[in-house]
């Protein structure tokens, strides 16, 4: 499963790369305004409940940008059996944005997303298990740049499809798979330049 989803983001990260250079190979530059090309910002919410997050955000034409997103946490400690348990989290999104302002980075936006995300905690009695998720959808918002400040704010649906695996102290495992439709929000801050 790790191997896949080091996969996947080579991958968007390699398709990341190829977009910001298109700039230079399509008939409008990124370089027609003077403003920002780079954004990266981070969620304080999710700062605040112990989830590493940060966004990289590059302008590739004068109205549409390419967003990475990585998100991560770990803990260890001891479960109410007595046993030492870790769980740790990582998911990585790609976002582009089309905006309907004068320059991409600024003002009313939409943005389309895939997100992968994995999940794996474990026990020292050998109980532990993974859950993977893929989702996509979209958000509509705005951002705000008020000099090398960036304010983000957006919502929308997602739709999320996910496997899970558990394990007992037994080495008894148990499957499970299913989907479902919720919302997301855009909200970050940070510096663009």
């Amino acid at each position: 499963m790790r191997t896949r989803l080091a996969s996947i983001v080579a991958t968007s990260l390699l398709s990341f790369s190829a977009l910001a250079h298109a700039d230079t190979q399509i008939g409008a530059s990124a370089d027609a305004d003077d403003g920002p090309k780079n954004s990266i910002t981070f969620n304080p919410l999710e700062e605040l409940v112990g989830l590493i997050n940060v966004s990289y955000e590059r302008a590739v034409t004068p109205r549409a940008s390419v967003q990475i997103d990585l998100m991560g946490a770990s803990a260890s400690g001891t479960n109410d059996q007595g046993n030492q348990a870790s769980v740790g989290f990582f998911s990585a999104t790609v976002q582009p944005h089309f905006y309907f302002g004068k320059r991409s980075l600024e003002g009313a936006y939409i943005a389309p997303f895939l997100q992968v995300a994995a999940l794996d905690a474990a026990d020292s009695s050998g109980a532990g298990g993974t859950v993977s998720l893929v989702s996509s959808g979209a958000t509509v918002g705005y951002s705000w740049l008020a000099g090398p400040v960036n304010i983000k704010l957006g919502a929308g649906p997602k739709v999320s499809m996910g496997s899970a695996l558990a394990i007992d102290s037994k080495g008894n495992a148990e499957r499970a798979s299913g989907w479902g439709v919720g919302l997301t929000m855009d909200l970050s801050m940070g510096v663009a330049f």
